[in-house]
């Protein structure tokens, strides 16, 4: 399975599994919002996130605004 990684300013990192049946050439928007969709999960810790990595693919997020690095 594929994995999303959260690393929050805490140093905590978060490994959440993701949709994979959609194959690689999954759109960028469509990411984007199972991201939201992970992190809008996680209301309980929102703490600063300073990196999200998936698949070796590194994105910078900015409150909800994320794009890839």
């Amino acid at each position: 399975l594929n994995h999303l990684l959260i690393v929050f300013s805490n140093q905590q990192v978060v490994s959440e599994p993701i949709i994979t049946h959609l194959g690689p050439k999954i759109r960028w928007e469509i990411r984007r919002t199972l991201v939201e969709m992970i992190l809008q999960s996680k209301e309980a810790a929102r703490p600063k996130i300073l990196a999200l990595q998936r698949k070796g693919e590194r994105i910078q997020a900015r409150g909800h605004c994320l794009r890839r690095c």
